[in-house]
């Protein structure tokens, strides 16, 4: 389809499993910032889809900072 994964998460284990499921970038959001990471991966436009299977218990997920214009939520 021609998607580019772009797969977040706390840990080098967790960043593994997302590698090992196909991930393109992973990003560990413990050691960078997100948006700038998102951000600097898609050419300053944002990621276009963001899926949250987690989500978080601040009303405002790290995910939640990095959507491109028009996003999918």
């Amino acid at each position: 389809m021609g998607a580019k994964v772009i797969a977040a998460a706390s840990s080098a284990d967790k960043l593994a499993v997302c590698r090992e499921h196909g991930a393109d970038e992973v990003i560990d959001y413990s050691r960078e910032d997100l948006k700038d990471r998102i951000k600097a991966l898609t050419g300053g436009q944002g990621a276009n889809v963001i899926y949250d299977p987690v989500g978080a218990i601040s009303p405002r997920p790290p995910s939640a900072r990095s959507p491109g214009r028009d996003a999918s939520w």
